[in-house]
């Protein structure tokens, strides 16, 4: 988009969103497992033992950074009959209503409100009310009907009902369908998750938001990789990076206190961090160290059991045959 497109859409309220540049949500396994993990009754992600990740409006703004000021909703219009009138001002047909055609309208580099539109039917379509179409539904339509009311609509609002649908849809789905569409704005379920391990992958700036500007394909890959366990491990596919830091947990509460008062707070922190790091580290290298044994035994036992294999086949080979004497007396 160019310049004059990206102040279209600022314009509307959602300046925030053109900030992302991710473009992949990276493993399909560790989402479907955080749904697994996300419990429609109360939107918490609960991914192990003590470990719990509530999700509300305010995490969808925080992440995403949508307009919330308003409280309604689109006007109740005729979806079908204002979905003919915008196929037929883009000169498409119903089969061409696609997003290819939308991103074709978008590069002619205008402006114009059937433009803009384009470009807010593509992003409810992709991330904020996703389906498994790459057409565009009466839904988006709907939605986009009356774009100078989008200051009056909370969208962190309705962007989380629809996570909560979705939620609830995956957890009703058919479990043998490995396929199974992930419905909603899942991407605040990954970015929320990941945004809260503890690894070095993880972005370093804990504060700025939107949080979703600080994730790409790259990053998103390497905090996966880091959160999978490794097969000897057993248990739980994900799950394996520790949360944060205590220091980092109470960062905004600290920044409330008057400048001279943080910083006894925060190397009280950092030392208690420190402290549990360490442990950590002694526990890590202990978990190796058995596992190290554990491979050395088995190659030892492994060896020994060949050993009295052998053995036996040798005494097998020197044992004398029976006698067939007693038939050749017959």
């Amino acid at each position: 988009m160019n310049k004059r497109q990206r102040q279209a859409v600022a314009r509307k309220g959602f300046s925030d969103i053109l900030d992302m540049t991710l473009d992949a949500i990276g493993s399909r396994l560790h989402l479907c497992w955080l749904m697994d993990k996300l419990d429609p009754k109360d939107m918490t992600i609960r991914p192990g033992t003590g470990k719990e990740l509530k999700i509300t409006m305010d995490t969808v703004r925080l992440i995403l950074g949508l307009p919330c000021a308003g409280g309604g909703k689109p006007l109740g219009v005729d979806a079908a009959a204002a979905a003919d009138r915008l196929r037929s001002s883009l000169g498409l047909t119903k089969d061409e209503f696609t997003i290819a055609k939308l991103q074709d309208r978008l590069r002619l580099g205008e402006d114009d409100d059937l433009s803009i539109r384009c470009f807010f039917l593509i992003l409810f379509n992709r991330l904020l009310f996703p389906s498994a179409s790459w057409n565009i539904s009466n839904t988006e339509v709907l939605l986009t009907e009356e774009m100078d009311r989008f200051p009056e609509i909370d969208w962190c609002h309705l962007t989380f009902n629809g996570i909560c649908n979705g939620a609830q849809a995956w957890h009703q789905r058919t479990t043998t369908n490995t396929s199974t569409t992930i419905y909603g704005c899942c991407i605040v379920v990954l970015i929320y998750y990941l945004d809260h391990l503890h690894a070095a992958a993880a972005p370093q700036n804990k504060f700025d938001t939107p949080r979703i500007k600080y994730f790409d394909r790259n990053i998103i890959k390497a905090l996966t990789r880091a959160d999978k366990r490794k097969s000897w491990q057993g248990g739980e596919p994900f799950g394996h990076c520790d949360f944060p830091r205590i220091k980092d947990m109470l960062s905004s509460k600290i920044q409330q206190l008057p400048a001279l008062e943080r910083p006894k707070f925060e190397a009280k922190l950092a030392a208690h961090d420190q402290a549990v790091e360490q442990q950590i580290a002694t526990i890590k290298d202990c978990l190796t160290s058995i596992v190290d044994k554990q491979f050395d035994l088995k190659d030892t036992f492994y060896e020994m059991i060949d050993d009295v294999l052998r053995a036996e086949a040798t005494n097998n080979d020197e044992m004398p045959q029976p006698s067939n004497d007693h038939e050749h007396a017959a």
